[in-house]
């Protein structure tokens, strides 16, 4: 599957360093980006298996397994946005 460039950048715009932004950073975006930072947060997380660091490498395999239009910039970027909402 081709990546998806435009969700790819409104992604890492939108969700830098563990945080939202301003929503105009996501553009046009905006409803699919915050879809996406809901859904890496509310993944289930066994924390008698994981420790954070694991966590986080979970939940970028989970939603690259789930959203392979999404480049890798976007996915290191929900990995931390995970990692922070669980810090």
């Amino acid at each position: 599957m081709p990546t998806d460039d435009r969700l790819t950048a409104a992604v890492v715009a939108y969700l830098p360093g563990g945080w939202r932004r301003d929503p105009v950073a996501a553009g046009d975006a905006l409803v699919e980006v915050t879809a996406l930072a809901d859904e890496v947060t509310a993944l289930p997380v066994d924390w008698t298996v994981h420790d954070l660091a694991s966590a986080v490498a979970m939940a970028r395999d989970e939603m690259r397994r789930r959203h392979p239009e999404l480049g890798p910039a976007a996915i290191a970027v929900l990995g931390t946005y995970f990692a922070y909402q669980w810090k």
